[in-house]
């Protein structure tokens, strides 16, 4: 970082996004927000850290019809949604003691047509706590460690109940 770099901040990356988005529309101006998503899940899809989400095997390039264009700028406003009084972010990933059932919420409500289909329901929190008490903590305590990719299993083992 040089002397008149900015600090990294929550404002400057969203607006960093914005730009990004931009940038991308004026070299590409008959795409949609969909193959601007595309786009940056390729460029994630490089990183190692990141493959195995956004690779070639990610749903949203099996069910071309998912996600249309318009329901691609819908999903970035609403991870851009900042709140009108503060003018902070609604979803703000930074935050370590944020909760992430929204994103249960939000893949759920994506698509009827998906969430028939692929009976796409968030588990109910009192169902979560039952299985946990009964399964993980136990697990945890006699064992340590955890493996699974629900979210609910992550929200618990992050303190996020």
């Amino acid at each position: 970082m040089t002397n008149d770099a900015k600090p990294v901040t929550t404002e400057n990356r969203l607006q960093r996004a914005r730009d990004e988005h931009e940038l991308y529309f004026r070299a590409h101006p008959k795409l949609t927000d969909r193959d601007y998503l595309l786009a940056v899940f390729d460029e994630l899809a490089a990183l190692p850290g990141t493959h195995e989400v956004f690779g070639e095997h990610n749903p949203i390039r099996e069910l071309p019809n998912w996600l249309s264009g318009d329901a691609g700028g819908e999903l970035l406003r609403f991870f851009q949604k900042s709140d009108a009084d503060t003018g902070a972010l609604v979803h703000d990933f930074t935050d370590p003691a944020w909760d992430t059932r929204f994103l249960g919420d939000l893949h759920q409500d994506l698509s009827e047509a998906a969430r028939k289909k692929y009976a796409l329901l968030q588990t109910p929190e009192f169902v979560e706590e039952f299985i946990l008490e009964r399964t993980l903590e136990p697990a945890l305590n006699e064992f340590g460690l955890v493996t699974g990719h629900w979210s609910f299993v992550i929200r618990h083992s992050s303190g996020n109940k």
